[in-house]
Order: structure tokens, then C-alpha cells, then sequence
């Protein structure tokens, strides 16, 4: 009997229990819509003050030009003990540049940063900021006149023996190639004068073979696609629009921190108040 009234009061005493820590989403709500206007005004406040600071934040504007630095491959020349020659390292290049627009001495307008892109040998990114449109316009340009016309000297004065090489095969094939005509007028020699004849025919022809090969070498070697000077591959843009401040990533930015100030504003000062209200009320 006593294990049965025990059972029974155990099921009477059961039901759904109820916790005092859980949220009242209603609740909250409640306390957001009480005081909406001071989470509103929190939000205005964070919205005005990027507006302030995009007034005041001085405009950056960028230009940007993008090179192929040139190249005369010299194993062409040079049989496989030679490589592949650029007009300038990269580095050299950055470094140079930096010193040039140092000396250039524009107020409002400096050299951003100057290097090969990525993994690249030879494609090279030229980028200048300031505060001044047409002075960035002018130091980006200035810039990139100077690099083309130094390589292009470069150029010039590296392809200049190579040029003269080939000159030089093309005049010894015509020269070997008139000896062989010659010979072959004398198809009548008998003797010792044909041997002779036949000998020289077989050196000349082996000498135009050879002469043949070097026209051919020298040809890929001066190929377009395999020297040529530095080439633009983007030419830099008049700065039309500033890249700094981002007008559109602040608001967006301030916006966001805005409304979360001004949820954790209403609910800290519901907190405050109910605080209040305890220490007023007492125990």
C-alpha cells in the first residue's frame, strides 16, 4: 500500500516545469519597440559620423600601369649556353623607379608601389596615389615614358650585334653559293682538276649547310615574339574617381555598427532602469 501511494503521489505531482531563465522573445521585442527612439538615435549618430568622416577624409586617387619588361633570348645566338636577357631585373627596376619619382619631387602625388606580378619574370605593375589628379596622371606617365625609353636604348644597343651577325650569314650564303655557280661551270674538268673541283663543291656545300643553319638561328633569335623591346600592356587611366575613402563600404560599415550599437544601447538602458528600480524598491 505505502508503494502505491507513493507511485500515485509521484504522478500527481508531475507536470510541465516551468524555468525562470528562459528568453521572452515577445519580451524583447517589447523593449526594443519602448525604446526605439534611442536605438534610432544611436543609429543616426553612427551613420552621421561616418558622413563626417567621409567629408573630411582627403580623396585618394590611384592610376596604375601594367609593362612587359622586353627580353632577347640568347641561346639563339649563343647555342644552348646562352638565356633569355630582360632589359632590367625586376628589383633594379622597382628600385629605380622609387628613385625617380623621389626626384620628380610632386607634393601631391608618390609612387605607390612598383613590382613583377606574381610568379611573373617580366610582367611588372606600376601604381601611383595622391591627392592631386593631374599630378598622379603625370607621375604615372613620366614614369612610364622613362622605363619604355631607357629599355628601348637597352633594346637597341643588345640587338644591334645580333642584327649585324645575320647581315654578315646572309652575305657569306650569296658569296658560297656564287662559288658553287662557278664551279658548276667547269662540269667539263676531267682529272686530277675534276677531283679538285668535286672536293671544293662538297666544302662549299658543307659550309652552306652550316651557313644555312645560323640564317635560320638568327632568324627565331629576332623573331618579334622572341626579342622585343618593353611593351605597355595597360596604359594608366586619367583618376576619374578617388579609390580612397570608399564611400560606399563606410556607410555600409557604419550602418551595420549602427543598428548593433543601437540594440545594445536600448538593451542596456532597460537594464540600467530595471536595476534602478530593484536598489529603489529594496528587498
Amino acid at each position: 500500500m505505502e508503494k502505491s501511494g507513493t507511485r500515485m503521489t509521484c504522478k500527481e505531482n508531475s507536470g510541465p516545469v516551468s524555468y525562470d531563465d528562459e528568453i521572452d522573445l515577445m519580451e524583447l521585442v517589447m523593449v526594443l519597440w519602448r525604446r526605439r527612439w534611442l536605438g534610432v538615435m544611436i543609429f543616426v549618430l553612427a551613420v552621421a559620423g561616418a558622413g563626417a568622416y567621409l567629408a573630411a577624409a582627403p580623396r585618394i586617387y590611384e592610376a596604375e600601369a601594367r609593362i612587359m619588361i622586353g627580353q632577347i633570348d640568347e641561346k639563339f645566338f649563343a647555342g644552348q649556353s646562352g638565356g633569355v636577357t630582360l632589359m632590367e631585373d625586376g628589383v633594379k627596376l622597382s628600385s629605380r623607379l622609387a628613385e625617380s619619382a623621389s626626384g620628380l619631387a610632386m607634393e601631391k602625388a608618390f609612387l605607390a608601389s612598383a613590382g613583377l606580378e606574381g610568379r611573373s619574370r617580366n610582367n611588372f605593375a606600376i601604381k601611383v596615389q595622391g591627392r592631386d589628379q593631374d599630378q598622379v596622371y603625370q607621375l604615372i606617365q613620366s614614369l612610364l615614358n622613362q622605363t619604355l625609353e631607357e629599355h628601348q636604348d637597352i633594346f637597341d644597343r643588345l640587338i644591334k650585334p645580333h642584327r649585324e651577325r645575320l647581315d654578315f650569314v646572309r652575305q657569306q650564303i650569296l658569296l658560297v653559293q656564287e662559288m658553287l655557280d662557278s664551279i658548276a661551270e667547269f662540269g667539263s674538268l676531267s682529272g686530277p682538276e675534276a677531283t679538285l673541283a668535286y672536293l671544293e663543291k662538297s666544302r662549299l656545300l658543307t659550309e652552306l649547310s652550316s651557313l644555312n643553319g645560323l640564317q635560320v638561328n638568327f632568324e627565331l633569335g629576332l623573331d618579334p615574339v622572341r626579342a622585343y623591346p618593353s611593351l605597355v600592356l595597360t596604359m594608366p587611366g586619367y583618376p576619374e574617381q578617388p579609390v580612397s575613402p570608399r564611400v560606399h563600404l563606410v556607410l555600409a560599415l557604419s550602418m551595420v555598427l549602427g543598428g548593433m550599437l543601437g540594440i545594445f544601447g536600448v538593451f542596456l538602458a532597460e537594464f540600467v532602469s530595471n536595476a534602478r528600480k530593484r536598489i529603489k524598491d529594496g528587498p
